[in-house]
């Protein structure tokens, strides 16, 4: 079954809504049971419990939820979900979402993903995502080792 044209289910702060109690609840069942990628309109504590909900969950997750990877913080569930879904994942997120909704999550997950190896100075495991690649490159210009060469001098 194939979404219509919004595959991203866009959430406010659904703590202070809802209270944790409910929202801890929604989530669940959103993760679980929705194929679409959640999203918020902004990094708040609702994202957060989203995030540690989808590691909790991620053998049930019905999608990738590649969008609550985008922070610092979600290495953890990034590498849960490259565990359970692969690179192939992409290919297999176009039976919900639209390509665009798929490709531009992954990207951008990738992207703070290797942020975070920087960050929390794992600079080898960085490179080899340069260097290696994968399913989809890094980065194609070199900027992505002008990075980690800025990121070097800043440590």
């Amino acid at each position: 079954m194939k979404l219509a044209s919004t595959s991203v289910l866009e959430l406010p702060d659904l703590l202070t809504l809802l209270g944790p109690e409910r929202a801890e609840q929604f989530l669940r069942r959103a993760l679980v049971e929705s194929p679409r990628l959640l999203a918020f309109s902004r990094a708040d504590e609702t994202e957060s419990l989203a995030r540690r909900l989808a590691l909790e969950l991620v053998d049930k997750l019905k999608a990738p939820q590649w969008k609550l990877t985008c922070a610092l913080d979600g290495a953890p569930l990034y590498e849960a979900l490259q565990k359970r879904f692969g690179d192939a994942s992409v290919e297999g997120e176009n039976e919900h979402h639209s390509s665009n909704d798929a490709a531009s999550a992954r990207r951008e997950a990738r992207m703070f993903y290797f942020l975070s190896r920087i960050a929390n100075n794992r600079i080898d495991d960085a490179m080899k995502m340069v260097t290696q690649g994968g399913a989809e490159p890094l980065d194609d210009s070199g900027r992505a080792r002008e990075t980690i060469d800025l990121s070097d001098q800043a440590i």
